[in-house]
């Protein structure tokens, strides 16, 4: 995505207090993007190829990995999909990526009349960043444009804040979003519009004003079965995407009113199949659906 190319330029040209000044904020960038990249989406000791292994062997589909497990290449009767990180071949790359990034995403589900939490796009412009007028008065929340997790992901008590940590923070793009009193999150996954699992995230705690519904910030998964309304939030989600197979997640605010979130085209269950043997099966049985459908085609 060209929003994020964002080569280290040293600015070399900048006259006295201005290179100075320069030159600590650019310091300030990379060191704020290096420890992004470290508590990047690899895990090291990935549970997805040992499950997909299992599947590949109860299928009986032959499985490789390679490029230290990032990349697995699954084959049956002469057909080869691939899995790489958490993403299958079952998406279009263009549906993949419109998902990946949240305010284009967003704009998709307004045009397709899907409730959603807004995310509006605000680019650098001339070494500074510029929240939209829309959110000039509340609590606003800074989210990377795309990424996973809740890496990144800041309240500020108002568009100045969050437009100092924009420009003193690596990055081009971010996707900025008016803050929501959330009562819960639930993750619906679906494939072709059928559900295959879903769960509630339950936060244990708060952190920076702000609860964190991520299983790999220390939520917890507990079973749920959303009613037909949910369900049809989830799929209408889907649809609009484009998607084929997508973990939805959708937040209930205080007010009672449901929204989607996200839509993610990876499925990532580290977290989630560590939990219990009966969670680990659940991962299993998601991605046994997954690869099935994707080795037909």
């Amino acid at each position: 995505d060209l929003r994020l190319r964002s080569p280290l330029l040293y600015p070399a040209e900048l006259p006295g207090h201005e290179m100075r000044h320069t030159s600590i904020l650019y310091i300030h960038r990379c060191l704020a993007y290096i420890g992004s990249m470290q508590s990047g989406e690899y895990i090291v000791d990935r549970l997805l190829p040992e499950l997909l292994r299992e599947v590949c062997h109860e299928l009986g589909f032959h499985y490789r990995a390679f490029s230290d497990d990032w990349v697995i290449e699954i084959t049956n009767s002469g057909r080869t999909r691939r899995v790489i990180g958490y993403k299958f071949d079952n998406n279009a790359a263009a549906a993949a990526s419109i998902a990946q990034d949240k305010a284009a995403a967003y704009e998709v589900f307004s045009i397709y009349g899907v409730p959603a939490v807004p995310h509006y796009l605000v680019r650098e412009a001339a070494g500074t960043f510029t929240v939209p007028s829309r959110l000039s008065e509340g609590d606003v929340v800074v989210k990377p444009l795309m990424g996973t997790g809740g890496r990144g992901v800041r309240r500020f008590a108002s568009s100045h804040q969050a437009e100092q940590h924009m420009t003193e923070t690596f990055g081009e793009a971010w996707a900025v979003s008016p803050y929501y009193a959330i009562d819960r999150e639930v993750r619906i996954i679906l494939l072709d519009t059928i559900p295959l699992l879903s769960y509630e995230k339950v936060v244990s705690s708060e952190h920076d004003g702000m609860k964190y519904f991520n299983l790999g910030r220390g939520a917890t998964a507990r079973e749920f079965a959303p009613d037909n309304e949910l369900r049809q939030l989830a799929v209408a989600a889907v649809k609009a995407l484009g998607l084929r197979v997508a973990a939805v997640d959708c937040v209930q605010l205080t007010t009672g009113e449901w929204l989607v979130m996200e839509a993610n085209d990876g499925i990532m269950m580290e977290y989630y199949g560590r939990m219990s043997p009966t969670h680990r099966q659940h991962a299993i049985d998601v991605y046994r659906h997954i690869v099935t459908a994707m080795m037909k085609g």
